[in-house]
């Protein structure tokens, strides 16, 4: 199976198209790494799996059924939106970037939210968030500060 990174920069079409035939066995291979650097770019897929996802620019959209991330999210605007969100490494969210999960399990790493970087607070809103050993907390919000 080959490792590939996929570069994002307009309406996710590529992803997708790259996601699907993964799915369908077309193509073997896993998204290892996914890289977001346009303005405005949107990506959309029902499983995104990057434990090195680096998404940075202002008004970045990316919205999945589950998501297993690692990486950076930075951007004023910018979002991630996921029912389920786990992180397969350390993430972080910086520069007014936002993300929101029904489902966010830690499973042992670091999220970080900056709420100060240039003025512009990071959030992360969970409705449901477990750590390593399971344990569940309702109606979650996760902030940190250096």
């Amino acid at each position: 199976m080959k490792k590939i990174a996929v570069f994002a920069s307009g309406h996710g079409t590529n992803f997708e198209a790259i996601d699907d035939n993964i799915k369908k066995g077309y193509l073997d291979a896993s998204i290892e790494l996914l890289v977001v650097d346009q303005k405005k770019a949107e990506v959309i897929a029902s499983v995104i799996n990057s434990p090195e996802l680096k998404a940075i620019g202002d008004d970045i959209k990316i919205k999945a059924e589950k998501s297993v991330l690692g990486g950076l999210l930075s951007g004023n605007n910018s979002t991630l939106e996921s029912k389920t969100l786990e992180l397969a490494d350390n993430f972080n969210v910086l520069g007014g970037a936002k993300v929101k999960a029904k489902n966010l399990s830690l499973k042992g790493k670091m999220l970080f939210a900056d709420p100060d970087w240039n003025s512009n607070a990071s959030v992360v809103v969970a409705n449901n968030l477990s750590g390593d050993n399971g344990n569940v907390l309702d109606g979650a919000l996760v902030a940190g500060q250096n």
